[in-house]
């Protein structure tokens, strides 16, 4: 997978963060840090979270729990992650919300 894939994951993670979790006036922090093997980034909302009957399918295409979209943003973004030889996963959200960390291997 090319640089500019992997890339999208973490526009995709934002993009919902903001539009679909934080919804209007709704803050998004982003950060992002180096370890000595991987890239790091991770997406908080402050948002309503997630309830504990989502976090049992959240990565499952197919699924929502929202009034719109079709639950395909994060099993995509998984998807993709795995296939850049990474990971995303659901963090303690830092800001009231959900919070989610992509880890990619360093090039």
């Amino acid at each position: 997978m090319s640089p500019e894939s992997c890339g999208s994951i973490s526009k995709r993670m934002g993009c919902c963060a903001g539009r679909e979790a934080a919804g209007s006036g709704g803050i998004v922090l982003i950060t992002s840090y180096l370890s000595s093997d991987h890239v790091v980034i991770e997406v908080h909302d402050s948002g309503p979270g997630i309830s504990d009957e989502a976090l049992k399918t959240l990565f499952e295409p197919s699924i929502s729990f929202k009034n719109r979209g079709m639950g395909l943003g994060l099993s995509i973004a998984r998807k993709d992650a795995l296939v850049c030889n990474g990971d995303l996963g659901l963090v303690p959200g830092k800001i009231g919300g959900a919070g989610f960390r992509l880890t990619l291997q360093k090039a």
